[in-house]
């Protein structure tokens, strides 16, 4: 019960603050609470809708039953009340509460309205609950305020806003105000012990999984890789074969045909004949002055060319919006995140629960009753054991399912072994989760509590003018204990915001390891008709000195000038890259400005420079790896409770933080 609370606890943490109370229940608010409840597993809805999800009743009373079981919940001790054999008197409670119920009686927490009954469906008032809740955090009725007007020193400990309850009010207490009230406890501290529920859910779990390695040995060796990558040659020789000087490339385009594609039109309904014409000058375009052009060859945009001009020719007459979708689909083969739209075979990321290793020289093992089982293989090759992180913040080694989905399976076996025995165990896969799943805008915060730093940003789409604070904010954690760098679903835009935070973070600015082949051609405003050129260049790059850990959250919405920034980061010591895959969108850049097909009006662009990052091949619809994986809505969770482990800050701070990213 408590690690899946805390599985929830921050995904759902948007929307913790202390949420104000009228007389009259505000139902968005209540709803908003009920939510967060359920997702932390301290709040039931009474049934589900059609489409399957919780039915909260928030405008219905209270009752004594329901209220007593969230008190129990409060306490931390569901657990305990849902093992226990509870002996009470009481006749009219339903099967399902009578562990709380237990609970309560037994602790002295409550008692019945009767020999026999404990009024299990009467309402409950709001003095009623809000004497359980400060109960809970440790008052008490006989000394700290009075059972039947407990609204002021309510209001006094941040519980409710001043004249939200009231004797007025008293009797019109309902389901939702369970939920604000409950939602509103969760960070107070407890009288005694000064710990909030929050604070307990943390200390709780953190001791329920331990670290199968060391974080700071594991963020060593991570780093290690990178400095012996930066100080190795690059190899030329796999760029320099695409490096294809064509003489005739100045003749593909006519002056005219490229001011023709340069000049904006409205979109419309064509003949065939007139629609072939602009796929005609679709591909040579393309040949003119795509950079990837001899990466992906000739031949396959000649087999491109001629599937579209048969899907073309079926037709009688064709509007533009049918030409796009023809060319979209087509095209989607060509593995270059930038250029095709549409539906297209992509790398997932799949990963399990529950299967932490250790790692011994090779060879990878679990404890299972005190004794060492060795990993001996999957029954799917596309299986790795990979470092990973755990809700809990605990780094293990653990199995990752990461190929094409088409490839995908919702089970493995793992066989395991010890001397000559062998067992198996089967794995049940989960698709990994991105952030957000739609475009979002800069969504800029910082934050920076007793030297642990926040700051997201999820667009680098924008005007400069509102970077500001973000590239300011590179010198404001220059002395921080740890930085968290939140960049899941950040679309891309311009790589120069990321470069740049770096350079005023480190002082220098990074050199990524990549090499690059640009074509400079008339259609792009670079040289003048005539002079095409391509330019291939390379650099081995540079580790920057850094001695604060970076945390960088990644998800496969991370993609384009998102993906650059990344690798500017990893240019930087002490940076860990924690979640997802990135989208992998960043071979082909330099995007032409939109050109327009001139029949149709049919509107495309693509890039004119190819990218390759570590000395590696393309490795769009891949992405950039994360050097630690985790689901990537768990990645905030995963990395605070992780620096609350390592001791980088303590619970106390990491709610503070968790408040101010609202």
């Amino acid at each position: 019960m408590k690690r899946k609370i805390l599985a929830m606890l921050l995904a759902v943490i948007m929307i913790w603050m202390v949420v104000p109370t009228v007389s009259a229940l505000d139902v968005t608010q209540a709803l908003s609470a009920a939510n967060t409840l359920y997702s932390l597993g301290l709040f039931k809805g009474t049934g589900k809708d059609i489409y399957g999800n919780p039915i909260f009743d928030v405008n219905r009373a209270a009752t004594r039953q329901e209220a007593i079981t969230m008190l129990v919940r409060l306490l931390g001790k569901e657990d305990e009340a849902l093992a226990g054999t509870w002996d009470i008197p009481f006749c009219d409670v339903d099967e399902w509460a009578v562990p709380y119920v237990g609970y309560a009686y037994a602790n002295g927490l409550t008692s019945g309205t009767g020999a026999d009954t404990f009024g299990s469906d009467d309402s409950v008032t709001a003095a009623q609950y809000i004497t359980f809740v400060l109960r809970a955090l440790g008052y008490s009725s006989q000394t700290d305020f009075a059972w039947n007007a407990p609204w002021d020193f309510a209001c006094n400990i941040g519980l409710c806003e001043k004249g939200g309850y009231q004797d007025k009010n008293n009797s019109a207490f309902k389901r939702g105000d369970v939920a604000i009230l409950s939602l509103n406890a969760l960070g107070i501290p407890h009288k005694q012990t000064g710990e909030s529920i929050i604070g307990r859910i943390y200390s709780d779990t953190l001791g329920s999984e331990k670290s199968t390695v060391d974080f700071t040995t594991l963020l060593e060796k991570i780093c290690d890789t990178r400095r012996g990558m930066f100080g190795t040659a690059l190899n030329y020789s796999e760029i320099q074969k695409y490096v294809v000087e064509n003489p005739s490339a100045n003749k593909l385009l006519t002056d005219e045909e490229i001011k023709q594609l340069r000049t904006p039109r409205d979109t419309r309904t064509i003949t065939v004949e007139a629609a072939l014409k602009d796929v005609d000058l679709y591909f040579r375009s393309f040949e003119y002055a795509y950079g990837a052009y001899y990466y992906f060859g000739a031949d396959m945009f000649n087999e491109i060319e001629k599937n579209v001009i048969a899907d073309v020719k079926k037709k009688q007459k064709i509007t533009a919006t049918e030409l796009d979708s023809i060319l979209r689909e087509h095209m989607s083969v060509l593995k270059d995140g930038h250029l095709r739209r549409g539906e297209f075979d992509k790398y997932e990321y799949y990963y399990c629960e529950n299967q932490s290793f250790y790692k011994e020289g090779n060879k990878y093992y679990k404890l299972i009753d005190g004794d060492k089982w060795y990993y001996v293989g999957c029954d799917s090759k596309h299986v790795t054991m990979e470092p990973h992180i755990t809700t809990t913040g605990a780094t293990v080694y653990s199995p990752v399912w990461f190929y094409l989905n088409a490839e995908a399976v919702d089970s493995s076996e793992i066989t395991l072994k010890n001397g000559g025995k062998r067992i198996t165990e089967t794995i049940t896969w989960i698709q990994n989760s991105a952030y957000a799943e739609k475009r979002l805008e800069i969504d800029y915060k910082f934050l920076m509590k007793n030297g642990i730093a926040y700051l997201s940003v999820r667009s680098f789409g924008a005007a400069r003018s509102q970077y500001t604070a973000f590239l300011n904010s590179a010198t404001k954690v220059k002395k921080a204990k740890a930085i968290i760098f939140d960049m899941r679903s950040c679309s891309g835009g311009s790589d120069s915001y990321g470069r740049q935070w770096v350079t005023n973070f480190t002082g220098v600015t990074p050199m990524q390891r990549l090499m690059i082949l640009t074509r400079k051609t008339a259609i792009t405003g670079s040289v003048k008709k005539g002079s095409e050129e391509i330019y291939a260049a390379g650099n081995v790059g540079k580790m920057l000195s850094n001695d604060i850990p970076v945390i960088v959250l990644t998800d496969d919405r991370c993609s384009s000038a998102t993906e650059f920034t990344i690798q500017n980061l990893k240019t930087m010591d002490n940076t860990v890259v924690i979640g997802g895959p990135t989208k992998g969108c960043s071979f082909c850049c330099g995007s032409l400005p939109k050109m327009y097909l001139p029949n149709s009006g049919v509107s495309y662009t693509f890039g004119t420079t190819m990218y390759w990052f570590d000395n590696r091949e393309n490795t769009d619809d891949i992405g950039i790896k994360p050097d630690i994986w985790c689901n990537p809505t768990d990645a905030l969770n995963a990395s605070f409770m992780l620096l609350v482990r390592e001791g980088f800050m303590d619970a106390e701070t990491a709610w503070e933080i968790i408040e101010g990213i609202n």
